[in-house]
């Protein structure tokens, strides 16, 4: 009797070990890639995203880069980060861009969309592309490239990828996904992304509100000029990164 309760007591902890394993694989703890610091331009912020994580940028063929349509900000570090990314192997010769962000004429030369809507010719667009050897990025709202928030544009994407059995490391895109964050707890209450826990949360978009706050509370003492841009860079996924930008209040 006591060996059966042994050998269960030991399945237990094998299959909680496990679990664990399993769900910390697919939800990775966050990592800080670029401690918060003083940016003087989004030139500068987007040249630290590509020295800090040129690897990452290199080895991914498909990049989500997401932005907030009410900071137009944010897109010049997208275009400034598409435009220093240079290095042979690296650049991204096709990019689109979601046509609700009316930033067309930063990016001239892209593909204009509505991501959500045309979903499949984009994931279309995307396959016929990389066939080819070319490397695509899609500049669509931070809603919908976080890959932390579950049903939206890029798992959707990443759906279509299953269905056509290309999961392969190659395929499965990179997202980095800007926001503007608060700088002192007060602050937190105006926040575009709410922090909603599990239970009351309706919108789904809960769970990517309370990252915000976390990395941003971690960082309240740390002070720098006025109005001058902070911002810092963690990973938050597999292939997830969330990009904290905003003026010093």
């Amino acid at each position: 009797m006591e060996k059966r309760i042994y050998w269960v007591l030991v399945l237990l902890v094998a299959i909680s070990g496990l679990g664990i394993m399993i769900y910390y694989g697919v939800q990775p703890k966050p990592i800080p890639k670029i401690k918060l610091s003083q940016f003087e331009s989004p030139r500068v912020l987007a040249n630290s995203i590509l020295l800090r994580l040129r690897e990452e940028v290199r080895n991914n063929s498909v990049v989500f880069l997401g932005v907030e349509p009410e900071h137009p900000e944010q897109m010049q570090v997208w275009r400034e980060f598409l435009s220093q990314n240079q290095e042979a192997g690296s650049t991204y010769q096709i990019v689109v861009v979601d046509e609700n962000l009316n930033a067309a004429k930063l990016f001239p030369e892209a593909t204009v969309l509505n991501t959500k809507l045309q979903l499949q010719t984009l994931a279309d667009g995307i396959q016929k592309a990389t066939s080819m050897g070319q490397r695509v990025a899609v500049i669509t709202a931070s809603l919908y490239t976080s890959q932390i928030i579950f049903g939206n544009l890029v798992h959707a994407y990443k759906e279509i990828l299953k269905k056509k059995e290309q999961t392969a490391n190659e395929f499965m895109p990179l997202s980095f996904s800007i926001v503007d964050f608060p700088r002192a707890r007060e602050q937190e209450k105006s926040m575009l992304h709410a922090c909603i826990v599990d239970g009351v949360d309706q919108t789904g978009m809960g769970p990517f509100g309370c990252v915000i706050v976390q990395m941003s509370r971690a960082n309240y003492r740390k002070r720098y000029n006025p109005g001058s841009g902070v911002g810092l860079v963690n990973q938050v996924g597999l292939k997830d990164y969330l990009v904290l930008y905003t003026n010093e209040k």
